[in-house]
This record gives C-alpha cells, sequence and structure tokens, in this order.
C-alpha cells in the first residue's frame, strides 16, 4: 500500500467513523418525537376513558374494541422504543494518550535494535489508525442500523395507533351527541310530567253517604214518659209540701 493510498483510507474511514456518532445522536433525538407521539395517544386514550359514551351494549363493545386496537399498537411502538434505546454496542478507536505511548515505545524500540530491524514509525502508526477506524466505523454502522430498524419500527407503530385514535374520534363523536339527546329527551319527559302533574285539577271529596251520616247517630225508639208514683215517708221525717187543710201552720 503506498502512501498516497494509506492517506486516502485514513481520510475515509476517520470521517465514516464520525459520521457513525453523528448517526448515533440523530437517532437518540429522534426518539423525541416518539415520545411526543407517546404523550398525544396517552393524552387521547385518557380523555376517552373519563367520558366514553353509553349508549347500549353494542356501542360500548365498539368503543372498547377500538381501544384495545390502539392499545395493542402502542404497546408494540413501546417495546420498539426500549429496545432501540438500550442494549446496543459502540467502537471507540484508542484514546489519543494510548496512540502516543505507542509512538513513543515504537521510537524506543528503534533506539534498541538494529538498522535492519528498526520499524517505519509513521507507516506503521497509519496503518494501525486505518485498522482501528475500519473496524470502530464498522460496528458502529451495524449498531446504528439496527438501531435505526428498531426507531422506525417504534414510529410506524405509533403512528398507526394514533390514526385509529383520530379515525375513532369519528364514532366517537356521533355516539357523544346521540348520548346528549337521549339525555334531553330524558328531562324533557320528566319535566312535562312534572308540569303535568303539577296542573292536574284535584279530585273533590265525596260527600258522606246516608249511611255514613247516619251511622253512630241512630236514635232509638221513641218512648213515653214514665209517671212519676208517691213516695212514702214517716211525718217526722218529711220535709216536704204538706197537703192544704185550710189551717196555718204554727
Amino acid at each position: 500500500m503506498d502512501e498516497n493510498t494509506r492517506k486516502y483510507l485514513l481520510e475515509h474511514l476517520r470521517k465514516e467513523y464520525e459520521l457513525s456518532f453523528d448517526r448515533k445522536d440523530s437517532l437518540n433525538r429522534a426518539l423525541n418525537i416518539q415520545i411526543f407521539l407517546f404523550t398525544i395517544s396517552g393524552t387521547g386514550i385518557a380523555y376517552m376513558l373519563q367520558n366514553y359514551p353509553i349508549i347500549n351494549q353494542s356501542s360500548i363493545l365498539y368503543y372498547y374494541s377500538i381501544l384495545l386496537v390502539i392499545t395493542f399498537f402502542l404497546i408494540r411502538s413501546s417495546y420498539y422504543f426500549i429496545k432501540g434505546m438500550w442494549g446496543h454496542t459502540y467502537s471507540y478507536i484508542a484514546t489519543p494518550e494510548q496512540i502516543v505511548n505507542y509512538v513513543d515505545d515504537l521510537n524506543q524500540y528503534n533506539e534498541k535494535v538494529d538498522e535492519e530491524k528498526k520499524k517505519n514509525v509513521e507507516t506503521i502508526t497509519t496503518e494501525m489508525l486505518i485498522k482501528l477506524y475500519a473496524k470502530s466505523a464498522t460496528k458502529n454502522i451495524k449498531s446504528n442500523e439496527l438501531k435505526g430498524k428498531l426507531h422506525n419500527a417504534s414510529i410506524r407503530m405509533i403512528i398507526i395507533a394514533n390514526i385509529f385514535l383520530i379515525v375513532s374520534f369519528i364514532p366517537y363523536t356521533f355516539l357523544k351527541k346521540s348520548e346528549k339527546v337521549q339525555i334531553i329527551k330524558l328531562l324533557n319527559q320528566e319535566r312535562i310530567m312534572a308540569e303535568d302533574e303539577q296542573q292536574k285539577p284535584s279530585t273533590p271529596a265525596e260527600p258522606p253517604s246516608e249511611d255514613t251520616r247516619t251511622k253512630g247517630t241512630e236514635t232509638q225508639p221513641v218512648k213515653l214518659p214514665k209517671q212519676p208514683g208517691t213516695r212514702e215517708t214517716t211525718e217526722s221525717n218529711y220535709k216536704g209540701p204538706r197537703p192544704f187543710t185550710g189551717k196555718k201552720d204554727k
């Protein structure tokens, strides 16, 4: 490998190595988009659960079926989201200090050996860096590809969930409107019944029957008064009027 080729490879692989980390940072920043979409889905589901319409049994089954489908895609999206965030390995080349120490060691080696055994420090260092950049960039590119696939899968799942959520708002709005109409009808019926009850004339009390009027006050058969009889008593005890004899009492 000539000098120009080594320089070209070194520059190219260095750029690939740096781009692999730029790609990694870009994927990490894209996670904020997923978090935002998760927030929208969670808010929509929470609102629908707190305000779900109760029209009839079939509407409730349809309503919860839609929520189950949305929840399924959200779970799948969360799985890919977590897999995309953690568990990916990235490779880094040797630190600058390690490279400098290696160059110093080569120079010390050349000082201790014969002329024919001496090494070209620049050539060896360049080839070492080419191998390090190539190995690390290849590893990082593979990690980014896997991370990107998981990221895209998570985005697809959460977009499908949000599409179902948006579409479900159409029947949801219709059901809520129907529910309000039914509630208004019931309230109107109750109001009309209450007004009819207030306007209904009171029924006059029936006069008591002849039997009721005479009950308890029936008169006994009329009888002749009893004639008074005579009383017998001794003279000394009699204090009533004496029979008239033509003489005054003393």
